[in-house]
Formats: C-alpha cells, structure tokens, sequence
C-alpha cells in the first residue's frame, strides 16, 4: 500500500477567512524547510477518508491553511505520517490528538507547545509558524494553567464526557470558581480517580 497521496485526491474547502500576512508567513517556513531538506510542515494534516466519492479519496478534517500552503510550495503528494494522518473525524479530542505527533501525550504536546512559544516573540508568529490560530493556541497554551487535581481529571478521564475544549474552557475560570462553573463537586480531592463528580443541589 502506498504511503503516500496525492493531492489532488483530497477535497480541501476553506471554513474561514485567512490573513493574508500569515498566510505568506507559513509559506515561506514551508519553502524555508523544504531548502534545507527538512520536513515542510511542523504539524500534520489530519484527514479523513471519503467513501464512494469519485473526485477524492480523502478531505481535509483539520489543516486546512496547511494543506493550501504545501500546494501552494509545489508540493504534489503528503506522506502518510510525516505530512498527514489519517483520523476517524468523529471526536474533537481525536482530531486534536491526531493532528500532533503520535508518539506524544496531550500533556507532552501542550509542553512541546510551550517550548516552541518561547522560540518566537509573539503569539502570532507561533500560531502562523504552526499553521493554527492565536486563540487555539493560547487556549491549549492555557491548559498549563490548570492545577494539578484538574490535570489528574483530564489526564485520568474522570469526568468521561468532557472534550479538550471543556477543559480549556475550565481553564478560563477562576480557581475557586472552577467546579461551579460546570455544576461539579469532587467528593474528595485526593481521591479524584475514584469521584466521577455529582451535579451541586
């Protein structure tokens, strides 16, 4: 089976608008590794597989500025593995996984996030580095900022239902205001991988 796709096999539609400086930005990073024999993107493009569709074999579920600027760099065919991965698109949490280097954790991601931030000046110059929005990063970047009951909770999966963006969203908040926020108590702090949480009366 081969590794590798063409991209003309993959179905790419815009859901937003992009800036155009950024946009340049991540094309000449792109163009820059590719002249140093390097992997052209930091990230892979998570794709989902098309069934019965005549035109393509595959549409992009995430990295869609990403995917626009490697055919913009002349790039013809991703490697499966190195310039995409293939996801079942049906949680947020495993596009999100997905989409980073497999080999790592969430928490080891969100630590590889932070060293590459102290790597550029702005916010902006890493969100367009990585092919990703300010705000998504900062929202993952935020995640830091929980403490370590919550990070045990999001690590651990104690509370089953909750995605990567209720944690960030929890992040947001306040210490003290955490748990009220979603109408949660912990039973006993120290004993949260046994508490799934109660709703507060």
């Amino acid at each position: 089976m081969s590794t590798k796709i063409p991209v003309s096999r993959v179905e790419c539609e815009a859901d937003r608008a992009y800036n155009k400086a950024d946009d340049m930005h991540l094309l000449t990073s792109v163009k820059g590794r590719m002249a140093k024999g390097l992997m052209p993107l930091l990230q892979p493009i998570a794709l989902k597989k098309l069934e019965r569709n005549p035109d393509f074999d595959y549409a992009v579920e995430d990295g869609r500025r990403r995917f626009k600027t490697v055919v913009a760099a002349g790039i013809t065919e991703l490697e499966l593995g190195q310039d995409a991965v293939v996801i079942d698109g049906d949680s947020e949490v495993n596009a999100y996984v997905a989409n980073q280097h497999t080999d790592l954790s969430l928490a080891e991601e969100i630590r590889k996030l932070y060293s590459m931030r102290e790597k550029f000046k702005t916010l902006d110059a890493l969100a367009a580095e990585i092919g990703h929005s300010p705000t998504w990063v900062a929202r993952r970047l935020n995640l830091l900022n929980l403490s370590d009951l919550w990070k045990r909770a999001m690590t651990d999966k104690v509370f089953g239902y909750m995605t990567v963006a209720h944690y960030e969203t929890i992040a947001t908040f306040p210490p003290s205001e955490r748990f009220c926020v979603l109408g949660l108590e912990l039973c006993l702090p120290e004993g949260l991988a046994e508490c799934s949480g109660t709703a507060v009366k």
